[in-house]
């Protein structure tokens, strides 16, 4: 048993989930009294009484002045006087629950234990008499009066013997409910009568000596006022008897979905996205091709309202796919923990924005990029306690995760404040494993040093082990990211520590995509990976070591033509001002421009993947079908310069 939040209990079980009931268990259940029942005194006679009239008289302050008194007559090891203090504490910490405290008390002049057995006896347990107070009493009279009316009907029905078990059934229940299940066995013997000599007259008979003829003349005028149809009661009133509104059955306020069917939905929202696509076309159609300008129009005018409609549907949809970051976060304190004691290092590990959601595939597909990254943190990058103390650090390093969410993109960020990336190194090992030669070497800046970590096969450990130097590792990470449309970034600093950056999308259901034509024919880019569009001057084009470049806002961005890349025999033309469309693209932080004939609009796609023999054509990221039925080329531009 444990007071703990639900948070604190799930976090401890998160391996065992399966293996892990959790029961709610009302404190007062707790309400056990114990000591010595042999030589304890009985209560005074009257005390019950008057505890009694105090709580009916909600005089709280009388009631605990009683129960101080019976304390101080009675010696502290009495099952009494533990009876006595639990009452205190229940009028302190339970000062509403006039139903467990008349219950308690009514226990004291017995000296047997009460029964905290169930959650509803803990609530419920009460006597039928003037203990049960206000609306509670009224009601339950009125249930007592309606089977009374219900067993005055004829016995002449055909269905006398079904009115009857109906009847004992509602009494049964309502006389148990209230404590007074010693009622039951009369109650039985009363049916079995009236069921041998086809009357309800013995049933009747019982039911009348259990009502007080006071509860008669109270509740009688509005049971006769309900009128019976086929032995059943219709309420003429609002009453529910007595069950409060908080009482009544609500349904679950969650369901349990097939991912399959979600991964339906969002292809069904994909097809509907589109065929939305095809009625600017038709607009364009009616207005070119059959010169109805106003039909047109129109149709403008509701795709604009079905697009409102599919995007939130869209919308809608992605919420349900969603998921927090938490689900793969989960897994790193044990995995920190573990991997640092084996190590020899102490981590700490702080977790940040656990709550920031994704799609559900996104999520999942993180979590071996994630491992692989913190256990390249443990093992290279933080240092071990005798190297920090010497060089002014804390002795125990900071691994920090942290998970933020912009506009449409999903931020990872996981930090360490170790020893960080020394270029240097990098640059030699990655000589010596022939990654790259000479001349490169000599050429490259820190941060294209550093960004050689994710080269295939590359590491800097001499030793191979179960978490270093088997060369499987950042470039694992980095194809695993941008499957899925997201981008790495490395930052580290010598003696600071390494910060690497994940962006992600939110959703892979829906591809945002520019159009553009070249060689009169059209090729999507998406847009994740446009910087901008411009129309460079064929004057503001430069050569240098046979190579096209501009210079845009002050950066030298190198222009190449996407009939070269792609092979086709055809220069890129201009407009009439001589000037060349550029499509800005960013590949690994760096900027590159496109040099194509025109651009089109943007669109959202459903894109598919390449399969079968040009499945392995890397210059393409896939295709979509267009609103006019036309097949869109999606371009992969990292794969193609």
């Amino acid at each position: 048993m444990t007071t703990a939040a639900q948070e604190e209990l799930h976090e401890l079980f998160r391996y065992t989930p399966e293996q892990v009931s959790i029961t709610p268990v009302l404190p007062i259940v707790l309400a056990v009294p114990q000591g010595d029942l042999q030589d304890g005194p009985t209560v005074f006679e009257g005390v019950v009484a008057d505890a009694l009239g105090c709580l009916k008289a909600a005089d709280m302050s009388g009631l605990e002045a009683i129960v101080r008194t019976m304390q101080e007559l009675s010696a502290p090891n009495l099952w009494l006087s533990s009876a006595l203090r639990w009452l205190l504490l229940m009028l302190e910490l339970e000062h509403d629950n006039r139903r467990a405290q008349r219950y308690l008390v009514e226990w004291l002049g017995t000296l047997v234990q009460p029964i905290w057995s169930t959650l509803e006896s803990a609530v419920e347990a009460v006597s039928v008499d003037e203990g049960m107070f206000g609306d509670d009493a009224q009601a339950f009279q009125e249930i007592l009066l309606a089977q009374r009316e219900i067993l005055s009907l004829p016995d002449s029905d055909t269905w006398l013997s079904g009115r009857l078990n109906g009847v004992a059934a509602t009494l049964a229940a309502s006389y148990q409910a209230v404590g007074r299940g010693d009622l039951l066995p009369t109650l039985k013997a009363a049916l079995a009568d009236a069921l041998a000599t086809g009357k309800a007259e013995p049933l009747l008979l019982w039911l009348n000596a259990q009502l007080p003829e006071e509860a008669d003349s109270q509740a009688t005028a509005t049971v006769k006022a309900a009128p019976v149809r086929n032995g059943l009661i219709e309420a003429a009133t609002e009453s529910k008897f007595g069950r409060r509104a908080e009482d009544a059955y609500t349904g679950p306020k969650t369901l349990k979905v097939d991912q399959d069917k979600i991964d339906n939905l969002m292809n069904l929202i994909g097809e509907m996205v589109v065929a939305k696509n095809s009625l600017p076309y038709l607009a364009g159609r009616a207005e070119t091709q059959y010169g109805v300008r106003e039909l047109a129009r129109e149709i403008k005018t509701q795709y604009a309202v079905i697009n409102r409609i599919a995007e939130e549907m869209q919308g809608a949809i992605m919420q349900v796919r969603m998921m927090p970051v938490s689900f793969i976060f989960q897994r790193f304190p044990r995995l920190v923990r573990d991997t640092s004691r084996k190590l020899g290092k102490e981590v700490n590990l702080v977790l940040e924005g656990e709550n920031t959601e994704a799609d559900k595939n996104i999520v999942e597909a993180l979590a071996d990029p994630l491992i692989h990254i913190v256990r390249n943190s443990l093992d290279h990058g933080i240092e071990t306690p005798e190297i920090r103390r010497a060089a002014g650090k804390p002795s125990a390093g900071r691994l920090t995760i942290c998970a933020t969410q912009e506009a449409d993109r999903v931020y990872i960020e996981i930090s360490d404040d170790g020893k960080g990336i020394n270029p240097d190194v990098i640059k030699r090992k990655a000589y010596e494993k022939g990654i790259i030669d000479e001349v490169t070497m000599e050429r490259l800046t820190d941060q294209e040093a550093v960004n050689l970590v994710f080269a295939a096969g590359f590491s800097t450990v001499e030793v191979v082990s179960d978490l270093s130097g088997r060369g499987v590792g950042m470039d694992v990470v980095r194809n695993a990211v941008e499957k899925v449309n997201g981008t790495v970034r490395l930052e580290s600093e010598v003696g600071k520590g390494t910060l690497i950056r994940l962006s992600l999308p939110l959703s892979m259901a829906v591809t945002n995509v520019m159009i553009v034509e070249s060689d009169r024919q059209i090729f999507g880019v998406p847009m994740e990976m446009v910087v901008e569009t411009v129309r460079v001057s064929r004057t503001a084009v430069s050569t240098i070591k046979k190579r096209r470049t501009t210079v845009l806002r002050g950066r030298i961005v190198p222009l190449l033509a996407l009939n070269e890349l792609l092979a086709i025999d055809a220069e890129p033309l201009t407009n009439g001002d001589d000037e060349l469309a550029t499509l800005v693209v960013r590949i690994n932080d760096e900027h590159v421009g496109i040099l194509v004939d025109d651009f089109r609009e943007t669109v959202d796609i459903i894109l598919k993947p390449m399969t079968g023999i040009i499945g392995g054509l890397g210059g393409y990221a896939g295709s979509a079908l267009l609103g006019d039925g036309s097949v869109l080329m999606v371009l992969n531009p990292k794969e193609l310069v």
